[in-house]
């Protein structure tokens, strides 16, 4: 039986952080009792990396769900012409969309296949991971924890829909515009490489985009 310390204890670690925590994250969609929350929590594993550190390697099947606490991470692939091409960003801070959240390759996680996108820490990065096993688990015990994925699942397609809508149909500088809009801190945190890479421009275009933008202001 879960008691009254145990919560009050859980509780006390949410407050300490400005980040959102997983479980955090997960109480905004669906309701989650006190015994659920340090259920959950039991079932999280805590990884630590380095700047520059690779948190899931390509080639790799990805069976891991990775919820960014704090710090920064990015996924990407190597093109045919041996090109680094920026998939993502991840960071957890307080305008970060839910698809910045959680570090994943959702083709692998779903197909079983080897990933496509490595991942990698832009900076010291603390993600918690939960195993598909344990989370397939969940979804057999409550029918809100399957609510929760879908959710989650809709709400990151939706957001990558728009991202690569707007890299096909629009010009690179409002895509440069589009990502200063709703990524403005990936500006302080990613090389301008990784940035330009992003958008399908240069870094040499970049630039000239930042001074285009800084003219009409």
């Amino acid at each position: 039986m879960v008691q009254a310390h145990q919560i009050a204890a859980a509780n006390q670690r949410a407050r300490v952080h400005n980040s959102l925590d997983f479980i955090d994250f997960i109480a905004s969609i669906i309701d989650v009792s006190p015994f659920e929350r340090l259920a959950f929590e039991s079932l999280l594993t805590k990884r630590e990396f380095a700047k520059g550190d690779i948190i899931h390697a390509s080639e790799l099947i990805h069976q891991d769900i990775y919820f960014i606490r704090n710090g920064s991470a990015r996924g990407f692939y190597i093109d045919e012409k041996g090109r680094d091409i920026t998939w993502h960003f991840y960071f957890n801070r307080p305008q970060a969309h839910p698809s910045n959240l959680y570090v994943i390759d959702y083709r692998s996680y779903v197909t079983d296949q080897p990933s496509l996108l490595s991942f990698e820490a832009l900076e010291p990065c603390t993600p918690y991971g939960i195993s598909k096993s344990e989370l397939q688990k969940l979804y057999h015990i409550h029918a809100k924890w399957l609510r929760l994925h879908l959710k989650v699942v809709d709400i990151a397609y939706a957001f990558l829909h728009e991202k690569y809508f707007i890299q096909l149909t629009q010009s690179a500088y409002k895509r440069y515009k589009h990502l200063l809009e709703t990524m403005p801190l990936i500006f302080d945190i990613a090389p301008q490489y990784h940035i330009a890479s992003y958008i399908s421009v240069s870094p040499q275009h970049l630039s000239r985009l930042k001074n285009v933008s800084m003219n009409k202001c």
